[in-house]
């Protein structure tokens, strides 16, 4: 088929989230098939390992929709409205055929393309409350934008009529993100830790809803548990933990909160990587016997569930969003309410008792990535809809 050219728009240049490493993830795979061009707000490091991937990428120099305040919201406008203008003319030079914005944020730029003609889809990677998603799914329909939903729970909670496509996200990089005993050893004899330990991880941004504070009361719970009669009050000295997420912009108060809690836990027990290249994640999730991923709010698709399944280590996570998806419904992973941290410890405290069932829950993950989060069929499916879109148009 011939190549088509391909526009790409994303309103964050952060590179510890997972909606700005699917972007560049997509970018780097077509521009091996398409003529391809990134649009970004400014050159930060997605911006910067774009280019080192032979992306043609542009910076639009515009601020992201957030909450701003006062006068923010006028520069806001400004810089987004400015932008536009530089995005419509450069869609026209270079005579784009197609525009994939990638996630909720980008949409004060479906205008751009509805204007020109131009054929337009968005992923969907975000759940938000109803007012915000009855906006959205106007706002799509209103500038023809055909909206990908990342999952099932997605497209129920934001797409009016349930609306939309389904196209889950990949898994990760297989060359990556895979079991490796050796980065086990290394990363758990880094930290000083022995084989008997039985290792529990997290990884997400550091943000209030996030779940840090979960994962931490988690494990103070199972420190002080005695772990036989007449041991009471005595720190169990079996579990260990290790949690990666640095400093967010403007999360300086959350930061030093979680900080205290983890100087408060008996020193070597409890590892907090605050800086990881994402490349080097794998290593720390191999060295892990159990997974968690404990957000207080929906989660759209968390990519770092499908890493930690594809590196061989059983998730345990709050059913929230599309989690449940991933999981199988339970089946390839342990499924807890969330807030029912009595229950969270009785599922961690058993499966740390039981390795058979730890291996068959791996097992259970690394075939369901394998089968149904397969990144080549993921793109094939993706590029069948990139030129559907474009054939309507002609």
């Amino acid at each position: 088929m011939q190549p088509l050219r391909i526009a790409y728009l994303g309103s964050s240049t952060a590179l510890d989230g997972g909606s700005e490493l699917r972007l560049l993830a997509m970018a780097t795979h077509f521009n091996t098939v398409h003529k391809v061009v990134l649009f970004l707000p400014d050159k930060g490091p997605l911006f910067q390992e774009a280019q080192v991937r032979g992306i043609h990428t542009v910076s639009l120099d515009f601020l992201r929709l957030r909450r701003h305040h006062g006068t923010d919201w006028v520069r806001w406008i400004r810089s987004v409205r400015q932008a536009s203008e530089v995005l419509g003319q450069a869609l026209m030079d270079q005579r784009v055929d197609l525009v994939h914005f990638n996630d909720f944020i980008d949409l004060p730029f479906y205008g751009v393309p509805a204007r020109l003609g131009i054929p337009a889809l968005s992923h969907l990677r975000l759940i938000t409350g109803s007012l915000p998603a009855r906006f959205y799914s106007s706002w799509a329909a209103w500038n023809r934008i055909h909206v990908l939903a990342v999952s099932k729970a997605v497209r129920k909670q934001m797409l009016k009529d349930h609306s939309g496509e389904v196209l889950y996200d990949p898994g990760p990089d297989p060359e990556v993100f895979r079991i490796r005993p050796d980065q086990r050893r290394s990363f758990r004899q880094s930290q000083g830790w022995q084989d008997h330990h039985l290792v529990i991880g997290m990884v997400s941004k550091l943000l209030e809803n996030k779940g840090h504070r979960n994962f931490i009361r988690l494990a103070q719970a199972l420190q002080s548990h005695r772990q036989k009669p007449g041991e009471e009050g005595k720190l169990s000295d079996r579990y260990r933990f290790v949690m990666v997420g640095g400093l967010s912009p403007g999360r300086e108060n959350y930061f030093q909160e979680i900080a205290r809690e983890v100087e408060s836990f008996p020193s070597g027990s409890f590892a907090w990587m605050r800086e990881q290249p994402h490349a080097e994640i794998a290593g720390i999730l191999n060295a892990c016997d159990l997974f968690l991923h404990l957000p207080d709010t929906e989660d759209s698709f968390p990519g770092v569930v499908l890493e930690a399944m594809a590196c061989g280590v059983p998730v345990v996570a709050h059913d929230l969003g599309g989690i449940r998806e991933q999981l199988a419904d339970g089946e390839a992973g342990c499924l807890v309410r969330q807030g029912d941290i009595e229950g969270l410890l009785q599922v961690v405290q058993s499966l740390s008792q039981d390795p058979e069932r730890r291996h068959q829950i791996a097992l259970a993950g690394r075939e369901r990535i394998e089968r149904e989060f397969n990144p080549d069929r993921h793109f094939q499916a993706l590029d069948d809809v990139y030129h559907q879109m474009v054939k309507r148009k002609r």
